[in-house]
């Protein structure tokens, strides 16, 4: 099929499963993106968001090019168990710190102006975060799904800072690049 648009899109996710003991688990994950021939928001790299930076709102960038890594570090024990408060057997609470850190460059998905950086970003296009986290996994649909209450702060360049509640899966960009 014809189109009048010509582009193609690239796009890497890996990550990392890696258990602490019975204290904790790291949750490590990269992503790259690239477009390239014609810039279209549709085909373009977002970042901010829930699947990205959380401390923005979502889709706040979004250029040709996208390079973002984040860790979770989720902690195993019991939350409301520890505290010795009284609580249901199927509300388990548990407790998670966060950072990530992405770029985008290349082309403005909106307005196909060249932004900064052309084969990698420039240092100050990348915008960083680190945040705390209340987890409750529901069973359902996923059995590894998360209720997530986030606190996401801004670090360095970025002055945003944000409450989210969202249900995630553990790498999720895995599952699905933005």
């Amino acid at each position: 099929m014809r189109s009048d648009f010509d582009y193609q899109r690239y796009a890497f996710a890996t990550g990392g499963d890696v258990g602490l003991g019975r204290l904790a688990t790291l949750v490590p994950q990269l992503q790259y993106g690239r477009l390239e021939g014609d810039v279209i928001p549709q085909a373009a790299f977002y970042l901010g968001g829930t699947h990205s930076l959380r401390s923005l709102v979502t889709d706040a960038l979004a250029a040709s090019r996208k390079a973002f890594g984040r860790a979770d570090l989720i902690f195993t024990p019991d939350l409301a168990k520890l505290s010795h408060l009284p609580h249901p057997a199927a509300l388990v609470l548990q407790g998670a710190l966060f950072a990530g850190s992405g770029a985008v460059w290349g082309k403005d998905a909106s307005s196909g102006a060249r932004l900064t950086g052309d084969a990698l970003p420039d240092r100050s296009a990348w915008i960083s975060e680190a945040g705390a986290s209340l987890l409750y996994r529901p069973g359902l649909p996923e059995p590894r799904g998360l209720l997530r209450l986030d606190y996401a702060h801004g670090v360095g360049n970025n002055p945003a800072h944000r409450v989210v509640l969202y249900y995630s899966v553990p790498l999720d960009l895995l599952r699905r690049l933005e």
